[in-house]
């Protein structure tokens, strides 16, 4: 069982995904949003890729297919999170500019 762990962790889109995710796609310690988004979905679309090949070779059940569906949930729960920023940003932006037309007579 260990081989197959082995093998996914060693496989070089697997650590491509992983690296798409902790860098943020900013380079230098910059973070862009825009590019930050484009990474995870990077990572998404590997990670998702490399679960549909080991539930296929492995099995749904297997500790390869399990650490598959963790890195894939992980950089999900990511984007989600980078995105929340930028929505709240939206929103207040927004709520500003009803604000001025609220208050003219």
């Amino acid at each position: 069982m260990m081989d197959g762990i082995t093998k996914i962790t060693s496989d070089a889109r697997f650590r491509l995904a992983r690296s798409l995710m902790t860098s943020g796609g900013g380079g230098g310690g910059t973070t862009n949003n825009n590019n930050s988004s484009d990474s995870l979905e990077g990572a998404i679309d590997i990670f998702a890729s490399l679960l549909e090949e080991t539930r296929t070779t492995c099995g749904e059940t297997s500790l390869t297919a399990a650490l598959c569906y963790y890195e894939y949930g992980n950089a999900l729960f990511r984007a989600v999170v980078r995105r929340k920023p930028l929505d709240s940003e939206h929103e207040k932006r927004e709520e500003e500019d009803r604000k001025p037309a609220a208050a003219k007579p």
